[in-house]
């Protein structure tokens, strides 16, 4: 139910942007980047092959080694913040903060004593990236598609996406047209998603290996506010870049 609620909030929130944009060009503080994207020249790049190169974060838990795919070319400074932080150790140590719902797990906040080492950036959206199971997004305080992102970050488990959830969604028009491409929309849903972060906070990164790692900290025994009731631990994250032999 209380997903349900969650589905009709984005898609009321969608409406109204998308009013706002065509009719009178305002965009309020709750405002989307999805009502501007243009949708012709979408590629899916999470579902596509890595390609040479391509850096990979290497995160190290108890329960094992989650390996994400980043995307500098969609989102370049989200990007290079993380690897700095990265490179830095800041990551090296510290605690997943909490498994809301059993939905994605969040980590990143500086400790009183750290020596923060990274920037703090705009948020960067495209249409290309999207919070499907696995999605790597930088955190902020702020809601919508104004806002800055640090060294906080968020990775997505899942949460129901049914056919239901697609139709409401089908709702959403720009111009008369269907906003949300039915492309995008079954991918979503095939994948598995968060669709309530669309375009709420920055995408930059694509797990392909160790889903069953994020399951095991999404699922892990928690307090009323989703704080793990024992510690989890980021170990380390390593930065690689992916070769064609991997």
């Amino acid at each position: 139910m209380y997903k349900k609620y969650r589905i009709i909030a984005l898609v009321m929130l969608l409406l109204l942007s998308s009013f706002t944009v065509t009719g009178c060009g305002i965009f309020t503080r709750q405002s989307n980047a999805i009502t501007e994207y243009d949708y012709s020249v979408m590629r899916l790049v999470q579902l596509e092959e890595l390609y040479e190169n391509q850096p990979i974060a290497v995160i190290h838990t108890e329960f094992g080694i989650i390996k994400i795919a980043l995307y500098p070319q969609y989102a370049p400074k989200t990007v290079e913040n993380f690897i700095n932080l990265i490179n830095a150790g800041f990551y090296d140590g510290k605690k997943i903060e909490g498994v809301p719902m059993n939905a994605l797990f969040y980590s990143g906040t500086p400790n009183k004593d750290d020596e923060f080492v990274g920037a703090v950036v705009e948020k960067e959206f495209s249409v290309n990236l999207w919070p499907f199971k696995g999605a790597l997004c930088a955190r902020s305080d702020v809601q919508g598609a104004e806002g800055e992102s640090d060294s906080r970050f968020l990775i997505v488990n899942g949460e129901p996406f049914e056919d239901e959830h697609v139709e409401q969604l089908r709702t959403v028009t720009r111009n008369g047209e269907q906003l949300l491409p039915d492309e995008l929309l079954l991918a979503l849903q095939e994948k598995g998603c968060m669709v309530t972060l669309s375009g709420f906070y920055t995408v930059f990164g694509q797990t392909f290996e160790g889903f069953d790692v994020i399951e095991a900290i999404c699922n892990a025994p928690a307090d009323r506010n989703g704080v793990p009731i024992d510690e989890i631990i980021i170990e380390k994250i390593e930065i690689e870049y992916y070769t064609g032999g991997e």
